[in-house]
């Protein structure tokens, strides 16, 4: 499912929340043996593109009675703005329901609550973020990444 972004924040948020219910996991920049960006994550990355000044509305999504919604918008969040532990609602970073997360080939079992909280402590700064993130996205569009899309486009996408 790709996004068409229509500037309306609210549809394109459900829209969003469509495409993030399609996974019982929260996905990470890259996974499966082929370290592929799923389009759950890339979604995080383009709304921030889109909306870098919703910082308020994305805070309000933490509470989300979903778990892996709440953890898609605090992944938007942590991408518009540099956000500090302190500004997270104390009833959110809390929250103990249980989400699986994704990345690479490792699944992890954890808390909502400690998902944000693990955010906090693996960056320092919004600049180690961006850092990562370029990282990863330079990782997508590398040769075999090029040489992938190519034969997809040559054999009508049937690639597996």
């Amino acid at each position: 499912m790709t996004i068409s972004w229509t500037g309306n924040l609210k549809h394109d948020w459900l829209l969003l929340r469509r495409l993030w219910e399609q996974s019982p996991h929260v996905l990470q920049s890259e996974v499966g043996p082929r370290w592929e960006m799923p389009p759950q994550h890339k979604a995080c990355v383009d709304f921030a593109d889109h909306y870098p000044d919703c910082k308020e509305f994305l805070i309000a999504q933490l509470s989300d009675q979903d778990p892996r919604i709440a953890a898609y918008a605090f992944k938007c969040l942590a991408r518009v703005t540099d956000i500090q532990r302190m500004e997270i609602p104390n009833d959110v970073i809390v929250r103990g329901e249980k989400i699986t997360t994704v990345m690479h080939s490792s699944v992890d079992e954890t808390t909502i609550g400690q998902f944000m909280s693990r955010y906090f402590d693996a960056y320092a700064s919004q600049d180690d973020l961006l850092v990562e993130q370029e990282h990863s996205i330079s990782w997508q569009k590398n040769e075999l990444a090029e040489y992938k899309e190519q034969l997809e486009n040559e054999s009508g996408g049937n690639t597996g």
